[in-house]
């Protein structure tokens, strides 16, 4: 799969957040490079747990300011996050028991739901947290 690129449609007008995005990015592009090179399972299941653990704090520091500055999408936004955990958490163990293909379904998944999440989900809690002074 091609290298996923930081472009300024997936800001979300607040710096931290926008980091956040894109460190997971470059963990994302981590595993594209090493499905490209023969990936090896100890350095995939390395970036996969690097990646789940900063996806853990990503989602908590959103949903934190999602409580905090009562945003109103916060039900569907967090069911999304739930979504991607149960999803995830699914394909690592299919990884792990190394079964057929799922090294291709999970970096498609990542690739598609980490830009798709942004310029969706994320974009819209944009103008509440600005509003609150969060840029």
């Amino acid at each position: 799969m091609a290298e996923l690129i930081w472009l300024e449609k997936y800001s979300v007008g607040v710096e931290a957040l926008d980091q956040q995005h894109q460190t997971i990015i470059g963990l994302i592009n981590e595993l594209n490079a090493e499905d490209r090179t023969g990936h090896t399972p100890d350095a995939v299941n390395r970036i996969l747990d690097q990646l789940a653990g900063y996806v853990t704090s990503h989602f908590r520091t959103e949903e934190d300011y999602m409580e905090r500055f009562d945003y109103e999408d916060i039900e569907a936004h967090l069911e999304e996050h739930v979504q991607y955990i149960e999803t995830i958490a699914r394909l690592t163990e299919e990884q792990i028991e190394d079964r057929d293909n799922v090294h291709g379904e999970l970096i498609a998944f990542l690739n598609h739901w980490w830009t798709d999440h942004i310029l969706e989900a994320d974009q819209k809690y944009t103008k509440t947290f600005n509003i609150h002074g969060l840029h």
